[in-house]
Formats: C-alpha cells, structure tokens, sequence
C-alpha cells in the first residue's frame, strides 16, 4: 500500500519531470528514501523511468534504488540504460542481486555487462549464475566474513576492524585451515571475552547452516525456525562459501506464497510473469479441463434428479446457496491446511489437529445455518415440515463434506509426494461441488420423498 508521503513524491517528481526542472529533481531524488524512489519508479513507464534514474546523484544511489526494483523492471531499464551504464551500475550492486539481474536479462546484455565488470566481480556473479535461483546458493551472497579457530580475540577484533565490504557481521563464522566452517559467536560474545583466548575455546561447535543446494523453501523456514538474521552457507566438502540474510528470505517467503496461491488455483507461477496467449492456455488448460469435467458430472447428478425438482421446484432455487456455503467453507479449510503443510512448521499429526478443528468447525456452522435456512423457508414458502428440514439438513452435511474434501486432498497430495499447493483449488471446487449437489438431492428425495 502506498503511503500520503510516496504519494506526495510521486505528484512532486511527476509533475517536476512535466516541467524538466533537473535541477530541483535532482535536490528531491537525493533526500529521498531508495525504497521509495523505486516505488515511484514503478509507476512509470520506461523511458520516465530511465530519464528520472540517470538524474540520481551517483552510481551508489542508482545501485541503491534498482536493488529495490522489481525483476522485471530492473530488465527493461537496463536494456534502456546500455551494457557499458549498467555494468558501472552493478559493480556497486552485491554479487547475489547482480546475478538476479543478470539472469532475467537478454544474453546478449548480460554477457556485454559481465564483459565490462572487473574480473573478480564478474567471477564471483558468475559463480552464483551456475547454482539454481531457487538454492540456497542462487539466494546466498558469497562476501561472508569469516575467522580462522586459530585467531586470539585480539587479532578477530582487529581483523573485523578492517574488514571493508561484508554482507552481514550479525554473526562471526569460524573456519579452520581448510575453510571448513566449524563454529560461530556473536559480537557480544567476541567483544567481552579475553583477548588472548582463542576462539575455538569461545565459539559454539557445530551452527546450524545450509548446504549451497538447499530449496531456498527450507532454507526461509530454518531462519524463521531458530529465529536467526543469517545463516551460513557450505557446500559438500562443509567449506563456508556464502550466507543467507534475513532480507533474502523475506523475499523468498514472499515469492513463495504467491507461487502456492497461484498454484492453488491452478494459474501456475507463470501467470506473473509476462508470458505468450499460447503459453498460459498451455499451462492453464488441464485445470479447466478438471473443472469442465466436473462440473458435466455435477450436471448429470442435477438431471438424473430432475422429475424430482420438476415436483418439487423450490429445490432448484437453493442450489447456488448450497454450492456457495460448501464451495466457501471447503476452500478456507484446504488454504488452512495446505499453509500448514508448505510452510514445514507442522508435523502430520498438528496437521490432523488443523484438519479435525475444521470438522468441528463445520459441524457447528453447519447445523447453526441449516437450522436457520430451515426456518427461513418454512416461515417464507409455509411449506412445513420436510422440505424445510430436507434443504437445511442437506446444507449442513454439504458443508461438512466440504470440509471433508478440502482438508484430505491437500494431505493425499502430500502422502503421494505431490506438493499440496499444485491445483489444490480446481480439485477441491469440482469435488464439492459433485459431492454437494448429490447428498443435496439424495437427502432431499428421501425425506421428502412422496409427500410434495
């Protein structure tokens, strides 16, 4: 949500940028806030966006602010910007944002701005280029401050004093000769400890850290489990080769729950992303094929029932409340339970919890808006006593079998080795909506049965 405040700014630059005051533009970009300027930024087009960048104070403020930017806006304004502009850009960018940006660029771009970087920038983006985006070495940032077991604290005092270009000094990671990582300590601990002792006798053996081909998943839900702001990266031989920041993995729970939400609904993760007619229809179609299909079996179960509705029209004006009430309870349980299952901070046996809560749950509901359907319709339509109780009591078992079909699919998915947020939603809608509309209508002709 955009603050009165960025608001304010944007009016201001918008209008300043109207008149090409540079000189009163530039005063306001290099008070503002980075985070700011990119959200202004994104309301722009590119050419806006190219013209209000190059007017930034300095490389460092433009490094600043396109870290700040969305992927797919960072593309277009360094295609705009040219590789020799864009190269003295990123080489102020940290290594771990720099090969994001790389990654999303046309090849032809990305090689010329590896071409012009310095050699030992260039090597470590490449570096990170080659692992996965989705690992924890694709999210790391390979500048980790370490400390040889050896070291007195007198001398790790000093060399952190000189250190100049670190990613995080939150924690200081120990490594021995072989640059295997062995321990860590914290800068409390570090600064009042004695300064002869070494710090192998003062570290913590054996941290919690992640292997560079870690899914950066696990990796946001072992920050979020211990509660740390880094962890440390290794790769199979235990050598520290980079760390995670709690920052990269905000980003990465944010990704992550908009790819679980997308997936859910069967849209797919490409669905952000820009992306052809024909590619969507491709990723799309199976899901509506799903809900085609079953959405003709509810129908077949709505015909086979129809001499019956014929007698008994009122029935057919309940049925999209009967859908609606099922559809809606069913699919706040399966987000309930699927949250639960992707985020791994719940066992089987919490999740069955979860899932028998929302039994209880829609017991409740259930009976509480059958009851009250029922006494609607008796006191609207004076049609006591067995269509009234037929339609509350079939609104109350839908509702309960929803429950039942939005918390056991995402879990058979997960029991099968599928991920439960893969099309949960079309599955779970055309499953209630099958189920639904039958015990609607079974229930209904046999409590009513011949007396309508």
């Amino acid at each position: 949500m955009i603050t009165k405040k960025v608001q304010v700014l944007s009016e201001t630059i918008k209008k300043l940028l109207h008149c090409h005051a540079d000189e009163n533009l530039k005063n306001i970009l290099a008070k503002a806030h980075h985070a700011d300027i990119a959200t202004v930024l994104s309301e722009m087009d590119v050419a806006g966006q190219t013209q209000i960048f190059l007017l930034l104070k300095n490389t460092e403020q433009m490094a600043t602010v396109l870290s700040e930017l969305q992927l797919d806006l960072v593309s277009g304004l360094l295609e705009h910007l040219g590789a020799e502009k864009s190269a003295e850009i990123l080489s102020h960018v940290s290594p771990d944002d720099a090969a994001d940006i790389l990654e999303q660029l046309p090849e032809d771009l990305s090689s010329a701005i590896l071409l012009r970087l310095k050699k030992e920038e260039a090597e470590e983006v490449e570096e990170l280029i080659r692992y996965r985006p989705d690992t924890a070495g694709g999210i790391m940032s390979p500048e980790v401050f370490s400390l040889e077991e050896e070291m007195t604290v007198a001398e790790a005092i000093e060399q952190l004093q000189q250190a100049r270009s670190v990613e995080t000094v939150f924690y200081l990671y120990v490594v021995n000769t072989q640059g295997q990582l062995v321990g860590v300590l914290s800068l409390k601990k570090l600064i009042l400890a004695a300064r002869t002792i070494k710090l192998k006798e003062i570290m913590d053996k054996d941290p919690v850290r992640v292997r560079v081909d870690e899914d950066q998943e696990e990796v946001a839900r072992t920050v979020s489990r211990y509660n740390y702001l880094s962890l440390p990266v290794i790769d199979s031989s235990n050598a520290l080769v980079g760390v995670v920041t709690v920052d990269d993995v905000i980003d990465v729970i944010k990704e992550e729950a908009t790819e679980d939400l997308l997936l859910m609904t069967g849209a797919g993760k490409e669905a952000m992303t820009e992306s052809t007619v024909m590619e969507s229809l491709k990723k799309r179609m199976p899901w509506f094929l799903v809900t085609l299909v079953g959405g003709l079996i509810a129908s077949e179960v709505i015909v086979r029932f129809t001499p019956f509705i014929t007698k008994v029209g009122l029935l057919a004006g309940f049925i999209p409340l009967v859908l609606a009430m099922g559809g809606n309870i069913g699919t706040q349980s399966m987000t309930i339970v699927v949250s639960s299952l992707t985020r791994g901070q719940c066992s089987l046996s919490q999740v069955w919890d979860a899932m028998f809560h929302e039994f209880r749950l829609a017991l409740i509901l259930g009976v509480s808006y059958g009851f009250l359907l029922a006494l609607f319709i008796g006191l609207r339509y004076g049609t006591w006593p067995f269509l009234p109780v037929a339609i509350g009591v079939a609104l109350a078992l839908s509702m309960i079998i929803a429950v039942a079909v939005g918390t056991s699919i995402p879990i058979l998915f997960k029991k099968i080795g599928i991920d439960p947020a893969v099309a949960t939603g079309p599955f779970v809608t055309t499953l209630v909506n099958i189920f639904c509309m039958w015990v609607y209508f079974a229930l209904a002709t046999y409590l009513i049965g011949n007396t309508a």
